[in-house]
């Protein structure tokens, strides 16, 4: 019954299936003998809640570094709650919540305390990791979705190379194509772009500015010995820096005219 009234009075009985008409309503039970004349009433509620979608967020995609003590490892600490404005899309915070879980059947069953609280350690590379969207009101009205952690690699390259040159003069200054020693710098120089820099530092942070701009044709700052730095970055923008020599080899000899 809709009521308590009909329900005591056993008028209006609810035809099933029943489609309410409000999102929460009570329903009444009437519990009764056969000739009706000994009852008892009862109510409980009834709730619908809106069924969200969950957005499926772009991979989490980072070069390996070197703070767990090894940057060729494959190994990163991740913070999914960087994702939680991408699942929620549309979907307010104040009225929907995402949780993360390590697999698909314990995001489904969303049980309290198997969600990933805290930053994480990838266990596998890539690994996948899984959201749910659920309404704060209704628990039980959820979606889920999942993700990625990749961990790019850094290039493999030599720390240090050295171009030699010969001089036609005796001023130890010469052109250096510096793009030369990016085959001396790593084996898989064909798919990585190199930009080379004064100064370590400077290949570190790659400011545009701080470019050498000429690079097929850079004459040596200083005589006979001078040095510069290679950046070496592959296609996900992972990068290691070099340090290359350039070694000028400078003639006592006159040119003859």
């Amino acid at each position: 019954h809709q009521s308590q009234v009909d329900a005591e009075g056993n008028l209006n009985p609810i035809t099933l299936p029943y489609q309410n008409s409000l999102a929460t309503e009570t329903i009444w039970i009437r519990i009764a003998d056969l000739t009706q004349s000994c009852f008892k009433v009862v109510s409980f509620d009834i709730e619908v809640r809106s069924q969200p979608t969950a957005n499926t967020p772009n991979d989490l995609m980072f070069c390996d570094d070197a703070d767990d003590g090894d940057d060729n490892n494959g190994v990163l600490e991740f913070d999914l709650s960087t994702k939680i404005s991408e699942i929620l899309g549309s979907y307010l915070a104040s009225d929907y919540e995402v949780k993360f879980y390590y697999d698909q059947a314990a995001a489904s069953a969303g049980d309290a305390g198997t969600e990933i609280t805290t930053t994480i350690q990838n266990s596998s590379n890539p690994q996948t990791v899984f959201a749910r969207l659920e309404n704060k009101l209704n628990r039980n009205c959820f979606d889920t979705t999942s993700f990625q952690l990749n961990v790019n690699p850094r290039p493999v390259v030599n720390s240090e190379v050295t171009l030699k040159q010969c001089d036609t003069d005796t001023d130890g200054i010469t052109s250096f194509n510096l793009t030369e020693a990016n085959q001396l710098i790593s084996n898989d120089h064909t798919n990585e772009t190199f930009t080379y820099y004064l100064t370590e530092a400077q290949a570190e942070t790659a400011l545009i500015s701080d470019q050498i701009t000429s690079p097929t044709t850079y004459p040596n700052p200083t005589p006979i010995n001078s040095t510069i730095y290679a950046r070496a970055k592959t296609n996900h923008g992972c990068f290691r820096t070099s340090k290359v020599n350039l070694v000028v080899g400078a003639t006592l000899l006159d040119p003859i005219n």
